[in-house]
């Protein structure tokens, strides 16, 4: 029997992990802390030693990946429901209380089809209103092996489980099942759609080169400038001054490499690929990220990446699983050395540089430098006796003599002294 402080161990050392892998593969935060939640309820009620376990999260994703599959078959039974309704006249609209059994029943009966043929669910929940044909092929395949006769006998139940259902909801159940089971087969279709078309794709190179979800392409800007750039799938981009990216897009995944500077990225829906949604990828020297339907910003520094999120969430590839990033927080990011440190408090606005300014709160001059080389063309060098003097304001960047402004405007409110010599300006 385990402990208590062995399941409160394991969950301190493994939930925030299950967490991302739920959020990864379900594309939902909040279901992905419900259905952690759930396996650690189901870990309470089993009889494996906790301390004995070699390998802790394979055993939580086997036990977490059943919870999912039930979750999914729960959402698709509830899409085809409300689906269902629509084509019903609204009088035999069940009332809420009858909705909450009506799918409670249609969870059991449709774990028991599962895994039959499309012809042998024909003929059971057509009840009698199956064609000949159905009806046959249900009878050969129960004379097939013994083991199915036994599972038909098995799902006689469902006629019980029917009986269930509240008086007049009948026929919206088996309405319900239908769209249910109609729409994994579309899906499925879809994927061997997907993988034919795959094969051909692969033997025809031109084919590859010319289709427009294939995209390679590269962008550089010049110091001080930046440059919008809009992709066929509806995303946008914004390069930072002194910026070069490589944008690579295949069938099955988009692909953003940043080789220097700083990106601002809104993700599109990617209606028009023939092949779904595709993934959306970021590459740097340093990281690995994924977008789940997101804006953020991305900066190349030295030894390191700037991760900021403003929309969504954004997924951090590590050697040790995924580290989920949201809305509203910046990370510095160093995947060789597997490090991760979060940013709190900002001493700037990560996003103003898109919006042509600097947003600065207390922010050390040496550091306020770095972001006037970022993106200025005209190279600032600050000394280390005023390095850690403090600087807040709004700094526009757009105008030719924007670089002076800002200068002026610091040398009128520190204790600092510009001087010029060719290419270079020092603060001092």
């Amino acid at each position: 029997m385990n402990s208590q402080a062995d399941v409160q161990t394991l969950y301190a050392d493994h939930h925030h992990w299950l967490v991302n892998w739920l959020c990864y593969r379900i594309g939902c935060l909040d279901d992905a802390n419900d259905l952690a939640q759930d396996t650690f309820v189901r870990v309470l009620g089993r009889p494996v030693e906790i301390a004995g376990l070699h390998r802790p999260r394979a055993w939580l994703a086997t036990i977490a990946h059943a919870l999912m599959v039930d979750h999914v078959r729960r959402r698709d039974l509830e899409r085809a429901y409300c689906s269902a309704l629509a084509d019903i006249p609204e009088p035999e609209v069940p009332s809420a209380e009858d909705r909450v059994i009506i799918l409670d029943v249609l969870a059991r009966i449709d774990a028991m089809l599962h895994g039959l043929g499309p012809r042998i669910r024909s003929a059971f929940l057509h009840s009698g209103m199956a064609g000949p044909a159905d009806i046959e092929a249900c009878a050969a395949w129960r004379a097939r092996d013994p083991m199915h006769e036994k599972v038909w006998q098995r799902i006689q139940t469902v006629d019980r489980q029917i009986g269930a259902v509240p008086d007049g909801a009948g026929s919206l159940a088996c309405l319900t099942l239908e769209k249910t089971f109609s729409n994994r087969s579309t899906s499925r279709r879809h994927v061997l759609k997907i993988a034919a078309i795959g094969v051909a794709v692969i033997g025809s190179g031109l084919l590859i080169h010319r289709s427009p979800w294939q995209r390679r392409e590269s962008h550089t800007t010049d110091p001080g400038i930046r440059q919008s750039i809009d992709l066929h799938d509806g995303s946008h981009l914004m390069l930072s001054s002194d910026t070069r990216i490589d944008i690579a897009y295949s069938p099955l995944r988009r692909m953003v490499r940043l080789k220097s500077g700083e990106v601002y990225i809104e993700t599109g829906a990617d209606t028009t690929s023939m092949w779904g949604r595709r993934g959306f990828w970021v590459e740097t020297a340093h990281a690995r990220l994924e977008a789940i339907g997101t804006r953020f910003s991305v900066c190349e520094e030295t030894e390191r990446t700037r991760l900021h999120v403003a929309e969504g969430a954004i997924a951090i590839q590590l050697v040790t699983g995924r580290i989920i990033v949201h809305a509203g927080e910046t990370v510095r990011i160093d995947t060789v050395h597997n490090h991760i440190k979060r940013i709190d408090p900002l001493d700037h606005d990560p996003m103003a540089w898109i919006r042509g300014a600097i947003v600065a709160r207390r922010m050390r001059l040496a550091d306020f430098g770095e972001q006037l080389n970022r993106h200025l063309a005209m190279k600032v060098r600050v000394t280390k006796d005023v390095g850690d003097l403090r600087v807040s304001g709004v700094f526009q960047l757009e105008g030719p003599d924007a670089l002076t402004r800002i200068l002026n405007a610091l040398a009128s409110t520190l204790p600092i002294a510009v001087r010029r010599e060719k290419d270079l300006i020092w603060v001092q």
